[in-house]
Formats: structure tokens, C-alpha cells, sequence
């Protein structure tokens, strides 16, 4: 028996099921279980950010555990490296660039194994932390879906997210560039969406930019987000009309006023357990994949979860399908007008949409099963998974509870802990007083754009990594009850504060909260300059 702990990124949250968990979750654990394994799994809501260090108390409960094994999807978790002496793989979900703590892994990147999820990230793994090669290696997704006979309700289905919302592009706008550099920009942005492994340095001197205004905006993770949620939305849209059905966040319906084929095709039902998926897809003629555009070679777990159902899985193909199904004939797609003539196609063609299910199947039944990717475990880790013994599922008691004083206490000396540079804390006091300054009628006008200023602040923030203050969510019984908490940062409660980002029209009372925040976050700087000149 091995007892193996895991973490990863939970964004689900169902007030009827305070344990609910994505569907390849369940599904890794279920077959952990049944091999005879113990598991103790640990999901927050903490995705793409960086971990401060481990609580004791976390430690304590993980030592209780005493784990052969720690799997860390994403490095979704605290540093665990120092703490325990067992061999840690970094799981790759998403991809390598959404990894949290990753200057944590580039001091020691021969601490871990690199299990990744497509081959282009084997070369970019390589390159952002320089392990040996021996500890990297490609494993593909896996389902635990079966197909079932049941009725068929909809034609087409996409399960998934619109990807978070953010307004990178509109705030380039919104500071007024010139025709040229509007230009650079949609070069810049078609590049990006060929090339997503690409770093700002690497933009700026490929397209010799100059402009501040275009700089200010190279954001890769925000641009990405854009672009791949481009893609969903228009290659969505354009399918709606043979009979869509989208199950996913609700930002498919709260984020898109103007796009009414999408939300006259959202189901407002929560789906994310194993149960659900195969339910949905087995009652649908074809199950439809759109990848977010770090899926350079690879595919999402959807794949394997739709062809091992009853329905027709259509996709962008992907350069790894040709090397992991080469005998099957995977309706694909480059473009969204592709995608609705292919779909078209199949739902007239019942007979060729049934022999490409059928030897979906068969492949996902011979080599993409979880007992399949055991077996790899096993030979990449030297720890055995199969056994007679009987298997365990425990969720980690362990749960960031802040008293109301503790609350505020972290807010105050979050950033003493981050060690942020006395001038770094002079220019964020600077960059606070010009923002209250900026809320001043007329002034504002003939002062720094508002843009400007917040993004001066943000990477001013992002580079102390002071921006993470972790509050209690009390919201309502319900959230106290399932211990759900929320993370914000100063840049995302300026920009709810700004709900119209194009015009500065903001109604005073916002106006007034905005200023005493930043108050409070000067009295903060001052507070810590002043104890770093007397320590």
C-alpha cells in the first residue's frame, strides 16, 4: 500500500456536495483507491499563484500522513520540497507557464518529476527549469468514463470554462495609441496565439517595440486568457444553430451581453463529477473539444472523457492525436467554420458518426485508462501501486480559518513577510497618491491616465508578491459552512471598483472607498519604512 498525498486547483464549489471535485480528480483517485492505495488530497482555490510558505499546521497533518509519494498538479500547493524527503512529481494540466512558485522550482528543479501532458511542453520544461531529462516525462490523460445506451438530448455538447475574464485589450485602447501602434499590437496579439510560450523580453524585441502603451500591456497570462477565450466563444457561436448545449461557469451567460447564441445555449446546471460528464455526453450525438491555446501539441482530458463515451468527439486537431490514435479517424478542425462543417456533417451521418465511436472506444479500452498511467507511475517512480490492500479517500482537515482581528492583522503584515525594497515601497506610496489624486473631477482630465497609474501599481505589487491578501468569504451561511474562501488583490478591487473601464465614471461612493483603501495601504508602506530604518 502506498500513501500517496495530492494537491490541485478546485474551482468547483456545490453547496449540496462540500467534497465535490473536477471529474479526472475523481476519477485518478477512484482508480488509486481501488489499486489498494491511500489518499489524502488537499484542493484549494489558489490557481496560477504563488504559495507563501507552509503553515505549521498543514506540515504537522501532512507528517501525521507520513506520504510515499506527493503529486502536485500545477505545483498547485506550499513549497513541500524541504519539508519532506519522498519524491514530488509536478503534474502539468494546464501548462508550464501556470505553474505556481515557479522560482521555487528553478532553485532546485532536480527535486521533482515532471510528468507533462503534451510533448511541446517537454522542451519548454527544459527551458524554464534545466532538470535532468531523466526526470521528465510525457504521460497523456486518461478518463473513467464508459459508454452507456441511454437517450439521446442533445446534439452537440462542450463542457468547460469561458476562461477568466479580464480587459487587457480595452485598457490598451483606452489609452488612445496611434493607428501604428494599434497595428503592432494585432501583430503582436496573432503571434501570441501561434506562439503562447513566448515571454514579454521576447515580444519586445522581436517586434522592436517602443511604445509604453503597448509594453504597459504585455501581460502574456491575460493575453492568452483573451485568445483562448476567443476561440471558445466564436467557434461556440457559430455552432449554435445545429443544437448546442454548453455546461460550464456561469461568465457564458454574466460576461457576454452581446453574444445571444451562447446564452441561449448555456444549461444553468452544475456539471463536474464523473457521473455528470458520462451522463452528458453518453446523451449526446457529439461531444465537442476547443483547447485553450497553451495546448500547442496536446489536448484537454475532455478528449479522452468524450471518446470514451457515446458520443462523437470533434476537435482542433492537435499534432500529439496523430502519434496517440494514428488509426483513427478524429473528426478535426483549424477554424470555426471548419468546426461547423464537420459537426453538420456528422449529425446528418449516423452511421460514420457510430464507426468513429466505436474505435474511439476500442483505443481508449487498450492503452487510456487510469490503470494504464498506475503502471507508468510505477516505473517512473519505483513505488508500487497494486496491491490486495483496501484503499482510502480523505480530504486534508486543514483550512486557513482567520479570526476577525487575525483578519486584519494579515492585511497589515502581509507584506513585511515579502521583504519588498524601500524604494519599491516609496513608488507604490507615490503611484496611491497619484490614483486618490486622479479621482478629483476636471483634474483628472489633464492628469496620468488612470491605466497608467494602476499599472504601475500592479507591477510595482507583482514584483514584491505582496498582492495576495487571503479574507474569509462571509457571504453567507452556506460558504461558512463549506469553508469557502476567496482571494482578491488590489488591482482586482480597483478594477470592480471601475465597472465602466472605458469611461472614468465612477459614482462617488466608490470614488470615496477606492481613496480610503489606498489610504490604508500608504499608512501600510509607511508603517514598514519606518521599522526598516530603525532594524
Amino acid at each position: 500500500m502506498a500513501k500517496i498525498f495530492i494537491s490541485f486547483f478546485n474551482g468547483i464549489s456545490d453547496f449540496e456536495n462540500s467534497n465535490a471535485i473536477p471529474c479526472f480528480y475523481e476519477s485518478l483517485f477512484f482508480e488509486l483507491k481501488k489499486a489498494g492505495n491511500e489518499i489524502l488530497y488537499y484542493d484549494n482555490r489558489s490557481w496560477a499563484q504563488d504559495f507563501p510558505k507552509a503553515p505549521k499546521v498543514f506540515i504537522n497533518k501532512l507528517r501525521l500522513f507520513n506520504p510515499d509519494l506527493i503529486i502536485i498538479f500545477n505545483n498547485c500547493c506550499f513549497d513541500l520540497s524541504k519539508e519532506f524527503f519522498c519524491p514530488i512529481i509536478i503534474w502539468e494540466v494546464d501548462s508550464p507557464l501556470y505553474f505556481s512558485n515557479i522560482k521555487n522550482i528553478q532553485e532546485n528543479p532536480n527535486r521533482y518529476i515532471y510528468i507533462l501532458a503534451q510533448t511541446s511542453s517537454l522542451k519548454v520544461t527544459e527551458e524554464m527549469f534545466n532538470p535532468k531529462k531523466s526526470l521528465i516525462h510525457y504521460l497523456p490523460f486518461s478518463t473513467s468514463v464508459v459508454a452507456e445506451d441511454i437517450q439521446i438530448k442533445n446534439n452537440i455538447v462542450f463542457i468547460g470554462t469561458k476562461f477568466n475574464s479580464n480587459n487587457i485589450i480595452s485598457n490598451f485602447m483606452a489609452t488612445d495609441p496611434d493607428e501604428n501602434e494599434i497595428n503592432k499590437f494585432k501583430q503582436i496579439l496573432k503571434y501570441v496565439e501561434e506562439n503562447p510560450f513566448i515571454n514579454e523580453n521576447e515580444i519586445i524585441d522581436k517586434f522592436k517595440v517602443k511604445s509604453n502603451k503597448i509594453k504597459n500591456h504585455l501581460i502574456m497570462k491575460e493575453l492568452i486568457e483573451n485568445l483562448s477565450s476567443k476561440n471558445r466563444i466564436q467557434t461556440l457561436s457559430i455552432i449554435s444553430s445545429l443544437g448546442l448545449a454548453i455546461y460550464g461557469t456561469k461568465n457564458w451567460i454574466e460576461d457576454l451581453p452581446n453574444e445571444l447564441e451562447i446564452i441561449l445555449s448555456y444549461k444553468n446546471k452544475l456539471v463536474y463529477s464523473l457521473k455528470h460528464n458520462q451522463n452528458l455526453y453518453n446523451s449526446s450525438k457529439i461531444g465537442i473539444n476547443i483547447n485553450h491555446i497553451q495546448a500547442k501539441t496536446g489536448f484537454s482530458w475532455r478528449v479522452c472523457d468524450i471518446m470514451a463515451s457515446n458520443a462523437c468527439l470533434v476537435t482542433e486537431f492537435k499534432q500529439d492525436m496523430k502519434q496517440l490514435f494514428p488509426k483513427i479517424k478524429i473528426p478535426t478542425y483549424k477554424n470555426k467554420y471548419e468546426a461547423y462543417e464537420v459537426c453538420r456533417k456528422l449529425l446528418k451521418e449516423d452511421n460514420l458518426r457510430r464507426e468513429i465511436v466505436l474505435s474511439c472506444q476500442e483505443i481508449i479500452n487498450k492503452k487510456f485508462r487510469f490503470s494504464f498511467r498506475l503502471k507508468d507511475l510505477e516505473q517512473i517512480t519505483n513505488i508500487k501501486f497494486f496491491n490486495k490492500a483496501l484503499g482510502s479517500i480523505k480530504r486534508i482537515d486543514y483550512y486557513p480559518v482567520i479570526e476577525p482581528f487575525e483578519d486584519f492583522k494579515i492585511m497589515v503584515l502581509k507584506d513585511k513577510n515579502t521583504n519588498l525594497q524601500f524604494k519599491s515601497r516609496v513608488k507604490l506610496i507615490i503611484y496611491l497618491i497619484l490614483l486618490i489624486i486622479n479621482q478629483i473631477p476636471v483634474i483628472n482630465k489633464f492628469f496620468i491616465d488612470r491605466d497608467t497609474i494602476i499599472f504601475n501599481i500592479k507591477t510595482i505589487i507583482n514584483g514584491g508578491q505582496i498582492s495576495k491578501i487571503l479574507i474569509l468569504a462571509k457571504k453567507s451561511n452556506k460558504l461558512l459552512k463549506h469553508k469557502i474562501y476567496k482571494q482578491f488583490n488590489f488591482i482586482s478591487f480597483v478594477k470592480k471598483i471601475f465597472k465602466n473601464k472605458n469611461k472614468i465614471k465612477v459614482k462617488f461612493i466608490s470614488k470615496i472607498n477606492l481613496i480610503l483603501y489606498s489610504l490604508f495601504i500608504i499608512v501600510k508602506q509607511v508603517f514598514y519604512i519606518f521599522i526598516s530604518l530603525f532594524n
